[in-house]
C-alpha cells in the first residue's frame, strides 16, 4: 500500500519533529513524567502561534503532528483539542483554541443528565477515564435531554475531579463528576450522534498516528544504541544480527505508516462517517497498538537491562505504548 506525502506535508513533518525534540530532549521528557502537573503548559501559546490548533488544518497534516507528538512525547494535551475537539467545536459554530477534555471519548460512555431552567444549562452525573481532564480547560461530553442525547461544555473548574493511577503519568486520567454543574449548550440531539461519531474517528486517527511516532523514537533509541555498541571492543557481528532485526521492524512499521496515513486522510473526506473510513481506522489503530508495543520492547532487548528501568527515557515510550493498548479497550467505536 502506498500513501504519498507532498512536498509541504514532508516539510510539516520534519518541522514539527525537529521543533519537539530540540524542546524537549528524551531526559527532560523523563524528568516531567516525575513532576507535578507532568506537563509543560507554556508550550501551548506556542503551539497556538504555529498553527497547531488552526481550524483549517486537513486531517493529514493533523496526522503528521500527531506523530511527531509521538516522538517527542509531547508535554500537552494537544490531541483532544485538535482532533475530536476541533469536531466538535466547528459543529457548534465555535472556534475556541484553549484545550479541552473530551468526557467518554473512546471509553465509558457518560452517564450525565442535563437539565434546563430558561436559557440556563446544569449537568449532573459521572464521566470516567477522561484523559487529561486536570489540563483542560473546558471538559466536552454528551448528556441526556428531552428527547435525545446533546452535547454540552462545562468549564473545568466546575467539574469534580478523581485522579486515577494510569500507565502513563504523562496523559493522566481522571474520573469526572458533574453536581449542578453550569453548562454551555453545543450540539442538539438531531447532529450529536453524527458528531460524537465523526469526533472519535478524528481521535482514533491521531492516536493511529501518535503510535507510529512512538515505535518510530523507539526504534531510533535501539539504533543509537547499537551504533555504539559496534565502536566498542566487543565482535561486531552480534551487532550485525541486531541490525538487520532492526531494518526488518522499521520495514514493517513503514507499512503500518501508510495505514494510519490513509486512515487520516479518510477522516477528510465525503465518507467520513461512512464503513469504508471505519475499517480503516480499526485496522490502522490495531497495527499502530502493535508497532508502538513491539518497537518499545524490541529497543529494550537491544538496549538491554537499563532499559527495563524507569530512569531510561524509553521507560515513557513504553509507558505510552501501553496506555495507548490500553486506552478505548480492544473495541473501539469505529
Amino acid at each position: 500500500m502506498g500513501f504519498a506525502l507532498t512536498g509541504e506535508q514532508k516539510q510539516l513533518k520534519q518541522t514539527a519533529r525537529a521543533f519537539l525534540t530540540e524542546r524537549y530532549p528524551a531526559q527532560a521528557i523523563n524528568d516531567l513524567a516525575t513532576s507535578k502537573p507532568p506537563t509543560d503548559m507554556q508550550l501551548w501559546p506556542e503551539l497556538v502561534r504555529r498553527g497547531w490548533l488552526d481550524y483549517d488544518l486537513g486531517p493529514v497534516e493533523r496526522g503528521l503532528l500527531a506523530e511527531a507528538s509521538g516522538y517527542a512525547l509531547m508535554p500537552a494535551p494537544w490531541w483532544q483539542s485538535a482532533g475530536p475537539g476541533a469536531v466538535i467545536r466547528e459543529a457548534a459554530g465555535e472556534k475556541d483554541t484553549n484545550p479541552v477534555a473530551i468526557a467518554g471519548l473512546l471509553s465509558a460512555t457518560p452517564v450525565v443528565k442535563a437539565t434546563a431552567s430558561g436559557t440556563r444549562w446544569t449537568l449532573m452525573g459521572k464521566a470516567p477515564h477522561t484523559p487529561d481532564a486536570e489540563l483542560a480547560t473546558e471538559i466536552l461530553t454528551t448528556a441526556v435531554i428531552a428527547g435525545g442525547t446533546a452535547v454540552f461544555a462545562v468549564s473545568a473548574e466546575n467539574a469534580g475531579m478523581l485522579a486515577r493511577e494510569g500507565h502513563d503519568p504523562l496523559r493522566p486520567m481522571c474520573d469526572l463528576r458533574f453536581l449542578d454543574a453550569p453548562a454551555r449548550f453545543l450540539v442538539s440531539t438531531v447532529d450529536s450522534g453524527r458528531v460524537m461519531q465523526v469526533a472519535s474517528r478524528a481521535a482514533i486517527a491521531l492516536l493511529a498516528c501518535e503510535g507510529i511516532g512512538i515505535a518510530h523514537r523507539a526504534l531510533d533509541m535501539a539504533v543509537e544504541h547499537a551504533k555504539n555498541e559496534t565502536r566498542s571492543d566487543r565482535p561486531n557481528a552480534p551487532f550485525q544480527a541486531v541490525a538487520h532485526q532492526l531494518t526488518d521492524a522499521y520495514a514493517e512499521l513503514e507499512v503500518v505508516r501508510a495505514l494510519a496515513y490513509r486512515a487520516a486522510w479518510l477522516t477528510g473526506t465525503v465518507d467520513a462517517a461512512g464503513a469504508e473510513t471505519g475499517q480503516a481506522l480499526s485496522s490502522a489503530i490495531a497495527a499502530s497498538r502493535r508497532a508502538a508495543m513491539a518497537c518499545t520492547e524490541n529497543a529494550r532487548q537491544v538496549i538491554g537491562e537499563t532499559a527495563l528501568t524507569p530512569e531510561h527515557p524509553l521507560h515513557r515510550w513504553h509507558r505510552r505504548a501501553l496506555w495507548l493498548q490500553a486506552f478505548g479497550g480492544a473495541n473501539l467505536p469505529s
